[in-house]
């Protein structure tokens, strides 16, 4: 049994690294008892489902392009107000 065996995190732990979770940036090691630790904590999973589901609509909203016509709309509202100011 010389396999060293890593402890399943505790739920603060869980809950501190779910972004590094939720992008694949665990440290080597820790993810399957992270992955263990979400299987045996409900509460925990729930968590970590939900910011999976927050994660992919911000990278949906992100990935969304503003039209052309609105963009120059803002540049000159923005110019407007600028000089307004000044």
């Amino acid at each position: 049994m010389s396999e060293e065996t890593t402890a399943i995190p505790s739920c603060r732990e869980v809950v501190e690294n779910l972004e590094e979770w939720s992008e694949g940036r665990l440290e080597p090691g820790s993810e399957r008892p992270f992955a263990k630790h979400l299987e045996l904590c409900p509460p925990c999973a729930h968590i970590a489902s939900g910011y999976q589901a927050l994660a992919r609509v911000a990278r949906a909203a992100l990935a969304v392009e503003m039209p052309e016509d609105a963009k120059e709309r803002l540049r000159r509202r923005i110019a407007a107000r600028l000089k307004g100011n000044q």
